[in-house]
């Protein structure tokens, strides 16, 4: 039996978080059990069963945003009886992303409830020795390090989205955007309101 994976997501407005593991070959009498840390705290320590969502309430939480990104460690065992099956780290943050609509009928986009501008570069992620594969993880941290020295809070990829690329994202402080795929039809998106562009007609902001 082992955990495939960890899917989270955040509600800022209750001030919670949700997570879900996905386990393969677990038995009805396994446990999981969750820490959540803030920085080097334990802020949370559940027991639940395979198959669950566990809501864990946040006191005090830190939203994540460009000035400020703050994430959130947490680990999950899988055990069976005292023996421990598997174990994995992630992380997440604690962030909300709207559209918000005015009186005049002008719209803005909102991250954690307040006004957002998002002013950044397009990351066509063309390396000279690599072509679509960076050198090394620390290339693609320098990579997008510039990109928040110089002042920007938000980067538009083109083509995939490595997980790594994300993570450096969430750790400097960038709201990452991803183009629509080709293929989709652009004026059936909800978003397709807001942009006026021929070829990037719109983005789906993470």
């Amino acid at each position: 039996a082992h955990i495939d994976r960890c899917v989270d997501w955040p509600d800022i407005d209750r001030g919670v978080l949700y997570v879900t593991p996905q386990c393969s070959g677990a038995k009805k009498d396994d446990i999981l059990h969750l820490y959540l840390f803030d920085d080097d705290n334990i802020i949370a320590d559940v027991t639940f069963s395979p198959g669950e969502t566990i809501e864990i309430k946040i006191d005090n939480p830190k939203f994540w945003s460009p000035s400020n990104p703050h994430l959130y460690d947490y680990t999950v065992n899988l055990l069976r009886g005292k023996k421990l099956l598997d174990i994995v780290r992630c992380y997440t943050a604690l962030r909300k992303m709207d559209v918000v609509e005015v009186p005049s009928g002008a719209k803005y986009l909102s991250l954690n409830g307040t006004p957002f501008l998002a002013c950044g570069v397009k990351d066509d992620s063309w390396w000279p020795d690599g072509l679509c594969t960076p050198p090394s993880d620390a290339a693609l941290r320098n990579d997008l390090l510039q990109v928040r020295t110089f002042g920007f809070n938000a980067v538009l990829r083109s083509g995939a989205s490595p997980a790594r690329w994300k993570y450096w994202c969430d750790v400097l402080g960038l709201v990452a955007i991803s183009e629509v795929p080709e293929g989709v039809k652009v004026e059936d998106l909800p978003f397709r309101p807001y942009f006026n562009y021929s070829s990037v007609e719109s983005a789906t902001i993470r």
